[in-house]
């Protein structure tokens, strides 16, 4: 106040200040002022105020869909810097759910905008070893510079595209067809756009034939026939098919087999 005491149709100023500390949004706080006054000895004031975060997301749910393995794709943020000072990212971390096997790269950096408003940049690029199909849900905790908000959570969201799906992932050949085994179908396909090949189909010391067939471009069909050439009737036999395959660095794909030849 500028002073105590007032003379009957003096005016004064009082001038009340009010520390947020680290509360953000909405406030509301009631002064009362005690005096002599006749008509009513306490006065009610009270203020009002809104008090801006230093960084505020406009956005906390980051979507990363039909990601293709070994392929980069990028996600901003918009952030309202409200610091005076630029925006900086000290660090990142995945936070939930993580099991120290991560399928994927990620980066993030802060790059500036107009005025107050920043964007953080996302980039992830999945492993080209993932050829089986991910779908998580994870958070991601950004380090800032701003001393009233350290971090920022965000909720990503991952959907990478299937690179092999192979049915079956296991073959049994126990049918009896005519009295001999019956043959069996591998089928083999992918999402991506530039398709797969099919190099070479072997197993080891296994008494069977394979053929390759070209449904389309995404989708391989192989032909297991049994060869009674390389193997003893009523034999059982079991080993590993190993498929050589070109798409996006996946290289081999294996599924056991077992059977009898009849």
């Amino acid at each position: 106040m500028d002073k105590v005491e007032y003379e009957p149709g003096e005016s004064g100023v009082i001038k009340a200040f009010y520390n947020t500390g680290t509360h953000t949004g909405m406030w509301a706080k009631r002064i009362r002022v005690k005096s002599n006054s006749i008509k009513d000895n306490d006065i009610n004031l009270v203020l009002r105020g809104n008090t801006y975060a230093e960084l505020e997301l406009r956005n906390n749910t980051l979507f990363f869909y039909d990601l293709v393995p070994g392929k980069t794709k990028t996600f901003s943020v918009q952030v309202i810097n409200n610091m005076n000072k630029p925006l900086k990212v000290k660090g990142w971390e995945i936070t939930y759910p993580f099991n120290g096997n991560l399928f994927f790269d990620l980066k993030v950096k802060a790059v500036k905008g107009s005025g107050n408003k920043d964007f953080l940049k996302f980039s992830l690029t999945p492993k080209k070893a993932v050829y089986q199909f991910k779908n998580s849900s994870l958070t991601v905790k950004v380090k800032t510079n701003s001393k009233q908000v350290p971090t920022l959570s965000f909720y990503m969201r991952v959907k990478i595209k299937k690179v092999i799906n192979i049915t079956p992932t296991a073959l049994f050949m126990y049918t009896n067809v005519n009295g001999k085994t019956a043959p069996a179908t591998i089928e083999i396909t992918t999402e991506l756009e530039n398709g797969l090949k099919i190099k070479s189909v072997k197993c080891k010391d296994c008494p069977l034939d394979f053929k390759v067939i070209d449904i389309s471009k995404k989708d391989k069909q192989i032909l297991v026939k049994p060869n009674y050439k390389r193997g003893k009737k009523g034999k059982i036999f079991s080993g590993i098919i190993r498929i050589l395959v070109d798409v996006n660095g996946v290289k081999e794909y294996s599924i056991p087999v077992r059977g009898r030849l009849y």
